[in-house]
């Protein structure tokens, strides 16, 4: 197993107990148990070890003060002060990864993020953890998508809280498109549960005992919360209230909160406010109340972030009071008893449990179940698991390469697009023993000459993604021990690229089919023992995702123009379908042949869309059970709502979405186009709009079609998941694979 190399840095400070500093301790600990060697950046100077302590006791973890001498090895990095700015961060961080060169640079923090995004040092290391930005597509602005993308670009991955987060990033920023990855809330595995319900409830002398946890600021209600007591001794009820932390909120808005904050927690009817404690005492105190608070003001309830307060209070077993939301109702469910909302206020909640403690048990229950998969020996498992995936150990030839020449092997991958080969970048990206640069041309037949030049005095392997003019430049000039893999798409059979190129400097041109691997070989100079197929990847892992409930119902296709993709035999299918069963629904996500030049000033074209969308209109069957979804990147969301993709097209290439469509869960319906049969298995494939739908009918007539759907999803796993394809293009970077014919 390879102890990966790990920088973290948080942007924040680990004296002050709250979520941020929580999380960064946490990071560290599964990092340290899944195997890696952890160095822990410090943003603030230590003056508490209540967080630190635990990090302490790990000998894989490496925690650096960069305000103390007492590490000579990283003696270049220390500072005078007390906490670090953003650049002096930026600063220490290029010098480690200079001199330890990480495998993963693991950072958080919206302010430090687009300035390391700049490095050109730690460019497609960072592993970039954000939740402090606006958590709607709505509510960004250009200035927002601008940084976000920048930072995506930069990112070997983004992590994400939750899957609302990753959704919003793939649907708002096309760069985050692939990268994203699931880094769930992570809770410690607990030493405490809590304790017995007392008999005598709520009264005087037995009374609820409350206990919130973490920062003191206005939208968390904390104010109001310290009142509590007091309100609902007038109803009947006594309560106690605990309060665990120390970092209290100054508002500009509100700028007597502050005083009026502090005064609450030392002065109001039955609070004790307990001051900041290591994570581990606020556990223990925490487990000797009945209920933990999490109410928020309702401005929070579109928050796309889980607290990770809840998830410590229910892994005790710790009943929660917390707003309704969506989130949190797919965590505990929709009949959960202790949620506030416009119909229970939390002052209504306390009453109900009063009454019927045994609320408190069922509570209990839920909340321990729920929150079983973000202990942390769940997340270690899922961290080791990412680890494989994104830092691969190198190949059996890259690691020959290594031996030899004692460097690592250095990849150029030059195209002016680099949407089909996002994963297989980041794979070897990840990979010990590859060094990767990109020469990104603007236009297909347009690039930086010095920037080209420069790639080709340094690269030992460049890859061309396209057939184009970048595959005829670096063939024109590539030196003789240059290795040039050039991978050709439908797209070029049409243009004179794969025919003009210089056919004995390729040493293997890659397509991914055999029938277009045929249709090149009667095209390109390209010897044809040096042509391969190697399928265009799909991955599985990434798409997977849960299933809306109406999905069964839901046809889906991807890309409807040109007219050659037969989106009008998609809607003759979903037309039949609706005979026999009106929740059938199709979703179409393309763009719009008005949206594409080329394909709109086509007469032909624009005819037959007009015709298409007239039938449309005429059709009372059709009428508003067709939906046209922009065109964008953030397909495996968007696959969530469909459960059947349709591949209706007169001629394709390989056509991804049926594979994509199948590896989400969703069952993938074709009609013959030329080569379909030696992509897909017969069983997907139909001859007319009619078997297709007959095939949706009896599927969903007979309860089958999960039973479908996993079939499918195995069968692409088996023959496209994104490790074989991974695997036969790191072979490429070093040995010749075997010819189409």
């Amino acid at each position: 197993m390879i102890a990966h190399k790990v920088l973290i840095y948080g942007d924040v400070n680990m004296n002050i107990l709250d979520g941020s500093a929580v999380w960064a301790a946490s990071a560290a600990e599964v990092l340290a148990r899944a195997g890696c060697e952890v160095t822990f950046l410090l943003k603030a100077k230590p003056t508490t070890d209540r967080l630190l302590a635990p990090l302490a006791a790990y000998q894989n973890i490496s925690l650096i003060d960069p305000f103390s001498d007492r590490l000579s090895r990283f003696k270049s990095i220390f500072r005078k002060g007390e906490v670090l700015s953003v650049d002096n961060a930026v600063e220490i961080i290029e010098r480690l990864h200079t001199q330890e060169n990480f495998d993963a640079i693991l950072i958080r923090g919206g302010k430090l993020a687009p300035v390391l995004a700049e490095s050109e040092v730690v460019f497609g290391k960072l592993w970039t953890y954000l939740t402090d930005f606006p958590q709607s597509a709505a509510a960004m602005s250009d200035r927002d998508k601008l940084w976000l993308g920048k930072v995506a670009a930069a990112s070997h991955v983004m992590l994400c809280q939750t899957g609302y987060l990753r959704a919003l990033l793939e649907t708002a920023i096309p760069e985050s498109a692939g990268k994203c990855e699931l880094w769930l809330p992570i809770v410690t595995d607990p030493e405490v549960v809590v304790s017995p319900l007392p008999n005598n409830l709520g009264t005087m002398q037995q009374p609820i005992s409350l206990v919130y946890t973490g920062k003191f600021a206005p939208m968390w209600n904390t104010l109001e919360m310290t009142q509590l007591p007091r309100l609902m001794k007038t109803r009947g009820v006594h309560i106690n209230l605990a309060m665990i932390g120390d970092k209290v909120h100054v508002s500009k808005d509100l700028p007597t909160w502050n005083s009026d904050m502090k005064s609450a927690l030392q002065n109001s009817e039955g609070v004790i406010w307990h001051g900041g404690m290591s994570r581990q005492e606020a556990m223990e105190l925490s487990s000797q109340s009945q209920i933990g608070l999490s109410w928020r003001d309702e401005v929070l309830d579109a928050s796309l972030e889980l607290s990770t307060k809840v998830l410590e209070f229910g892994s005790m077993g710790l009943p929660v009071i917390l707003n309704r939301t969506t989130m949190h109702e797919e965590l505990f469910g929709a009949d959960y008893p202790l949620f506030v909302d416009e119909i229970e206020s939390i002052e209504d909640v306390l009453v109900k449990v009063n009454a019927n403690p045994h609320l408190l048990e069922q509570a209990s229950q839920i909340v321990s179940a729920a929150t079983e998969n973000y202990s942390i020996t769940a997340a270690t498992k899922r961290v080791e698991q990412l680890m494989t995936r994104l830092l691969p150990a190198p190949s059996s030839g890259v690691q020959a390469f290594v031996n030899t020449q004692k460097r690592a092997l250095r990849v150029a991958v030059a195209s002016h697009d680099l949407k089909f080969f996002t994963k297989i970048a980041a794979h070897w990206q990840g990979m010990s023993g590859i060094e990767l640069r990109f020469d990104h041309w603007p236009a297909v037949n347009r690039n930086d000459a010095k920037s080209s030049k420069a790639i080709l005095k340094w690269a030992d392997v460049i890859v061309c993604e396209w057939c184009g003019g970048n595959a005829l430049w670096y063939a024109k000039n590539k030196k003789p021990k240059q290795r040039l893999i050039v991978r050709l798409h439908r797209f070029e059979l049409s243009r004179p690229w794969p025919e003009t190129i210089k056919g004995s400097a390729v040493n293997q041109l890659v397509c991914v089919s055999k029938p277009y691997a045929d249709l090149t070989l009667a095209k390109t100079s390209v010897p044809a023992k040096r042509v391969v197929v190697v399928p265009n990847w799909v991955d599985t892992v990434n798409l997977d995702r849960p299933k809306f409930a109406d999905a069964e119902f839901t046809l889906g296709m991807i890309g409807a123009s040109p007219m050659r993709k037969r989106p009008d035999l998609a809607i003759e299918a979903l037309e039949i379908l609706r005979k026999s069963d009106p929740r059938f629904k199709l979703i179409i996500k393309s763009k719009l042949p008005w949206q594409m030049p080329w394909v709109w000033r086509e007469e032909s074209e624009r005819t037959a869309f007009r015709q298409m969308f007239e039938r449309i209109e005429r059709s009372p069957l059709l009428r508003g059970s067709i939906v046209f979804d922009d065109y964008g990147s953030d397909v495996p969301n968007w696959l969530r709502r469909i459960g059947w993709v349709l591949s209706t097209s007169d001629d394709e290439s390989f056509h991804l979405a049926p594979a994509e469509g199948a590896a989400s869960g969703a069952v993938p319906v074709l009609l013959p186009w030329p080569g379909s049969d030696q992509i897909y298995d017969s069983r997907w494939i139909h001859q007319t709009p009619q078997e297709m739908a007959d095939f949706i009918l009896e599927t969903t007539r007979t309860g089958t079609w999960k039973q479908t759907a996993l079939i499918a999803k195995s069968e692409i796993e088996q023959r496209y998941g994104l490790d074989l394809v991974n695997r036969d293009w790191t072979k490429l970077l070093t040995e010749d694979l075997p010819p189409v014919n």
